[in-house]
């Protein structure tokens, strides 16, 4: 049981800190927002549309590349 207290500030900063922050931006990815404070749930749209963009594609070329040239 000790160690479970020992171990709990930890975890706490481990979950506020990185994995709330991580979940939270996967959420707010699902919408489509504005300046005015509109949010359109649009679900995986946003990354159908991520796929589909020719730039994305590109730079994901180009860091697959730059990864395989340089990663032993």
């Amino acid at each position: 049981m000790a160690a479970y207290l020992y171990l709990a500030p930890a975890l706490i900063i481990l979950v506020v800190f990185h994995f709330f922050p991580a979940f939270y931006a996967l959420y707010l990815s699902l919408f489509d927002t504005n300046l005015f404070g509109r949010w359109d749930w649009v679900g995986l749209g946003n990354y159908a549309e991520l796929l589909h963009d020719s730039d994305f594609i590109r730079s994901l070329a180009n860091t697959g590349k730059y990864v395989l040239g340089t990663v032993p």
